[in-house]
């Protein structure tokens, strides 16, 4: 199985001069943890989620070590109007870990999984062609030994055996046909 099995393809994406607060209002609405950011041709620069701006809100551990004094959390709330106000620039990891279309998604997986990381942009020559959220429910109904050929329906559309357990994972369809 490869990675364009999965990937979605309409991908929200933030720009680096967006505010951080535009952003995490789009990731909320939206319910996704995480956006690329691309630059005005549509290459990949950098990936801005709701842990970098956790991070650049919260002490850490290190911080911590070094002043073992209570956090004080109403002054962090003051603070987190001043982190919203910066651009996306300012707070999203550069270090852009990337696949292929046509990568075998174990490879795909295991990118992920040794650099902890949730989601990973999928480019061709550094141009953003999708997003691969979660690839573990799809490895893991491949790995299945009792699967069957199925075709799930979702909104009175088809959706593929892959897609369906990679974005609901196990639970139950609404309707099912063999």
């Amino acid at each position: 199985m490869l990675v364009k099995d999965i990937m979605t393809q309409s991908v929200k994406v933030a720009r680096p001069d967006d505010l951080v607060r535009d952003v995490v209002s789009v990731m909320c609405l939206n319910k996704i943890s995480g956006m690329p950011a691309v630059d005005a041709g549509e290459n990949l620069i950098g990936v801005i989620s709701e842990k970098d701006v956790l991070h650049a809100m919260f002490p850490t551990f290190d911080d911590m070590i070094e002043n073992p004094q209570p956090v004080d959390f109403e002054a962090l709330e003051h603070e987190y109007k001043d982190i919203v106000s910066l651009k996306v620039s300012d707070l999203m990891s550069k270090r852009v870990f990337t696949v292929e279309p046509d990568m075998p998604l174990l490879r795909a997986a295991s990118i992920m999984f040794r650099n902890r990381i949730r989601r990973i942009p999928v480019s061709v020559d550094n141009k953003l062609v999708g997003i691969s959220l979660t690839l573990f429910g799809g490895l893991f109904y491949t790995a299945c030994p009792c699967r069957r050929r199925q075709t799930f329906v979702r909104d009175g559309n088809p959706v593929s055996h892959v897609v369906w357990y990679t974005l609901y994972g196990f639970r139950r369809p609404l309707s099912m046909s063999d």
